[in-house]
C-alpha cells in the first residue's frame, strides 16, 4: 500500500461516523476538538466500513492489546457489530479509535494553528504502514458466528444482524482459513469489498438505507 512520505493531520469538529471517521482513522496524526464523537456506526443500516475501516480497527486492538490478535479481533467484533461511538477524544482513546500520539484542544479557535504547527514540526507523527499480520482463522470465525445465533435467539440482534455480524466476523478473523495463516493490509482491504458488496446487494440492507433516508431511522430487521 502507498503511504504518505509527507505530514498528514486531521483536526475533527463535532461528530466524525461512518466515512468520515475512516479519513480520521488514516492520518497520521489527529488534533480533534474536546467536543469531538467519532465512530464506525455502518452495521446499523446493513453494511460495514469499507474504507479501511475494519481493517483499522483491528490493527489498532491489535497494538492496544500488545499483539494478542484474537483478543484484538473480538474487540474489533464488538466494536463494529454494535457500532460503538466515542462521545470524547478520551473515551476515544480507550476503545483504540486514538492513537497515543492523537490529541485534544479545548479551544475550536485553535484547530488550525495547531494542526499548522504540527504539520511543519512532525514531531507528532505516527506512521501507519501496516506489517502483515497472522489472523486467527476459522475456529474464532464460528465462535463468533455462533455468538451472534445465540444473541439473536435470545432477542437482542435482529436477523440481518446476524448476517451482518458474520460478514464483520469474516474480515476480522480471515473466515474460513487455518489459523495462523497471514494477511497483508491489502488482504484486508479485499475482504470489506467483498463484504461490503455483499450486503449492498441484499433486501435486507437496502429496507434500511430506504427507510433511513426516508424517515430518518433504519427498520430494524
Amino acid at each position: 500500500m502507498a503511504v504518505a512520505d509527507f505530514p498528514v493531520v486531521v483536526a475533527p469538529v463535532g461528530l466524525s461516523l461512518g466515512g468520515g471517521f475512516e479519513v480520521v482513522l488514516h492520518a497520521k496524526e489527529v488534533i480533534c476538538h474536546a467536543n469531538s464523537n467519532m465512530g464506525l456506526v455502518e452495521s446499523g443500516v446493513g453494511v460495514i466500513p469499507a474504507g479501511g475501516g475494519c481493517k483499522e480497527t483491528l490493527y489498532r486492538w491489535i497494538a492496544k492489546k500488545d499483539g494478542d490478535v484474537e483478543a484484538a479481533a473480538w474487540e474489533a467484533f464488538y466494536a463494529l457489530g454494535f457500532g460503538k461511538t466515542a462521545s470524547s477524544p478520551i473515551l476515544a482513546r480507550e476503545l483504540a479509535m486514538l492513537r497515543d500520539n492523537d490529541r485534544f484542544v479545548n479551544n475550536r479557535d485553535r484547530l488550525v494553528a495547531e494542526s499548522l504547527a504540527a504539520i511543519e514540526s512532525g514531531a507528532g507523527q505516527m506512521p501507519l504502514r501496516r506489517d502483515p499480520t497472522a489472523m486467527v482463522g476459522k475456529p474464532v470465525f464460528e465462535q463468533m458466528v455462533a455468538w451472534a445465533e445465540d444473541m439473536a435467539a435470545k432477542g437482542k440482534l435482529f436477523p440481518h444482524d446476524v448476517y451482518v455480524s458474520t460478514r464483520i466476523a469474516e474480515i476480522l478473523t480471515g473466515g474460513d482459513i487455518a489459523p495462523g495463516t497471514v494477511w497483508t493490509e491489502q488482504d484486508l482491504y479485499d475482504a470489506e469489498r467483498r463484504a461490503f458488496l455483499m450486503l449492498a446487494k441484499t433486501p435486507e440492507t437496502q429496507a434500511r438505507i430506504r427507510t433511513l433516508l426516508d424517515d430518518g431511522k433504519a427498520v430494524r430487521n
